[in-house]
């Protein structure tokens, strides 16, 4: 049996000369690792040849357990694997990026030529013979001609059934097509089987090629109620599916023109803001003070990395810890409350920013970060999405106490309000919400105007009503897991109003409801897949809407929300982007040292973009608009990154 000592599989010498002759490399061999000696596929040791120096180059010796086998060796299974190794590095330093960096270039270069070159004449290949006679064969046939089932005979769309249930039964068979193409054996002509096992097939994309288009949806994501039952293989069937199908393509266009363009402005408007956060700093700025965040369980691996708070100890978010602090609130070291004002601490930042190189600005890195996912979503526009929306709906057993008005907003029903003499309910009748449900309830008193954002104030997932001292009715809400109603700006008021009135006891806050007979009691959220939508709520949000909030927690519970609803982000590039948005007063625009995390000032993109810097400014605007300003000369500017650009020296 052929043996591989720790010495060879050290040295870059020993790979290359493997790799001369690739098809040799064959059968078993047992390797000689630190902690003993193992006995694996040639194939797969040598592979694992390409990465170890991310380990060596450590001085980290290897163990049985750095060894990565028995899996089609991909980008995603990689990324897997060698967080393992990132988080033993990390545990030894965390103050080597640089070499890490280095070592992982050299890493990816090897691969990629190994792969491009040395491989080139081992590359599997495809043609339109091959796509027709997996798609022929009997097993696969079978699950194909199940899509003639959607329509009748004239092709319209069979009246027991919704676009939904038309979704979700493509869906059903796309994920029976996926197992057949990647399992071995399962089909005479496996051409696809390499790709599939290797995560190169596009799980939304195969059921398009090989099964049907099946819904669409116009411009303004109207949904079509019909079915296109041709795929990308067999063909269109009639001049009804070629304008459906149209749309797809017409939908792409409009949006890569009119979505992108408005991204891409977004964009830059969003990097100029977030210049200002120009500086990463080593170690610890020594802050003390932190943000609530609440963690979910959809959402939980963007929260990884970060460093919070827990009983009085500093703790790094990993994910061998992360489901113990899921659906709880925890404190955060926040870059929105680290003591730098032009800049972000290792700390506060995360353990992300230990991969970031020091001469780069952390906030212009976040700002592209954040923006290019919501472009990217863009992008993805045609392919197959669900096109319903969801829609809260009041469940059955309460339609008796609330009802729905105008699809979003509930009040208290008509009959359940009549009960009560006069039409008025008692004052001793008390509406009671759990302490968790009410994420921000010290926000309540500084409520002025319409400015809130009222989905970020609550989340009434059960309520309980109070007549004197019994709980005549207790009511869950929660319809939907992230769909449950929030108060209204009128009831926020209410509480405001009341505030000296308010009971706390038994783990709830309560409410006295009288006065709130007519009011719109609760909002909730519609949500969809409209992507310009989307794009235009990121939008508003920053451009305006962020200048309603005078917490960070509220703020960042508000930004998450809205991202975390079709991309994904780490949570360290939200908060660098949020801080990017604070100001120190209403005359002063420059970033503020937080004093108190739960009074503080944001302004919109507009405003922070026309008063911080000179060079943004002038990045942004021309520049006789901004000599002849008489404002020019009467505030005071932070710097800025472009400021020397134009020669301007503070």
């Amino acid at each position: 049996m052929e043996v591989w000592t720790l010495d060879q599989m050290t040295n870059p010498e020993f790979k290359k000369m493997l790799s001369q002759n690739i098809d040799g490399i064959s059968g078993l061999v047992d390797l000689q690792m630190s902690d003993g000696t193992i006995r694996v596929s040639k194939r797969q040791a040598f592979l694992n040849l390409f990465w170890w120096p991310i380990l060596t180059a450590f001085n980290i010796p290897l163990r049985k357990d750095h060894f990565i086998k028995n899996k089609a060796y991909s980008a995603s299974s990689l990324y897997d694997e060698w967080n393992r190794y990132y988080d033993e590095i990390m545990s030894i330093t965390s103050h080597n990026a640089k070499l890490l960096k280095q070592t992982m270039w050299k890493v990816l270069e090897d691969m990629y030529y190994f792969g491009c070159i040395d491989l080139a004449e081992y590359v599997a290949s495809l043609d339109i013979i091959d796509m027709s006679q997996i798609t022929t064969e009997p097993v696969m046939d079978n699950i194909i001609k199940t899509k003639y089932d959607l329509v009748d005979a004239n092709g319209d769309l069979k009246p027991y059934l919704s676009t939904k249930n038309v979704e979700e039964i493509i869906a059903t068979h796309g994920k029976e097509i996926i197992k057949l193409l990647e399992t071995k054996g399962a089909l005479k002509n496996q051409r696809l089987l390499p790709f599939q096992r290797t995560g190169q097939l596009n799980v939304h994309q195969v059921p398009q090629t090989m099964y049907c288009f099946g819904i669409r949806t116009d411009i303004n994501d109207a949904i079509v109620k019909m079915v296109v039952i041709g795929s990308a293989l067999d063909g269109l069937r009639n001049i009804h599916e070629f304008a459906d199908e149209a749309l797809s393509a017409r939908k792409t266009a409009f949006y890569n023109h009119e979505a992108v363009k408005q991204s891409q402005y977004f964009n830059r408007r969003m990097q100029l803001v977030c210049s200002s956060v120009k500086q990463l700093y080593e170690g610890d700025c020594g802050s003390t003070i932190t943000v609530a965040f609440r963690i979910k369980e959809k959402t939980k691996n963007n929260v990884i990395g970060k460093f919070i708070i827990d009983n009085g100890r500093l703790v790094c978010l990993t994910k061998y810890n992360i489901d113990s602090y899921v659906d709880k609130i925890v404190q955060l070291r926040s870059p929105m409350t680290c003591r730098y004002r032009n800049g972000v601490c290792e700390v506060c930042g995360g353990r992300i920013y230990s991969n970031f190189n020091f001469k780069l600005s952390p906030g212009i890195i976040s700002s592209i970060h954040t923006v290019e996912s919501v472009t990217q979503k863009i992008l993805s526009a045609k392919h197959l999405v669900k096109t319903m929306s969801i829609i809260y709906r009041i469940p059955t057993d309460l339609e008796h106490i609330f009802e729905a008005r105008n699809t979003s907003e509930i009040a208290w029903n008509k009959e359940f309000v009549g009960k009560w003499s006069n039409k008025k309910f008692d004052a001793d009748l008390k509406l009671g919400i759990p302490y968790d449900s009410f994420r921000n309830f010290t926000d309540v008193k500084l409520i002025r105007g319409d400015s809130v954002c009222e989905t970020s104030m609550s989340n009434l997932s059960t309520i309980y009503i109070r007549k004197g001292d019994k709980v005549i009715i207790e009511a869950n809400m929660k319809n939907d897991k992230d769909n449950m109603p929030s108060f209204s700006i009128d009831m926020l008021k209410h509480i405001r109003d009341n505030f000296v009135n308010l009971e706390h006891k038994n783990g709830c806050i309560w409410i006295p409801i009288a006065g709130t007979e007519y009011m719109p009691l609760m909002v909730t959220k519609i949500m969809n897949d409209n992507m310009l939508a989307f794009v235009k709520r990121v939008d508003t949000f920053f451009k305006k809407d962020i200048k309603k909030f005078r917490t960070n927690s509220s703020a960042l519970e508000a930004a998450t929300d809205i991202l975390y609803d079709k991309v994904s982000v780490n949570i360290t590039h939200i908060e660098t982007v949020l801080k990017s948005f604070q100001v120190t007063s209403a005359t002063d625009r420059s970033i503020p040292r937080v004093e108190d995390t739960n009074d503080v000032q944001y302004r919109g993109m507009d405003d922070i973009l026309e008063y911080r810097h000179v060079g943004s400014k002038l990045a942004y605007e021309d520049l006789k608009n901004h000599i002849y300003s008489a404002e020019t000369y009467l505030n005071n500017r932070q710097k800025s990154v472009f400021d020397f650009m134009i020669g301007y020296i503070q």
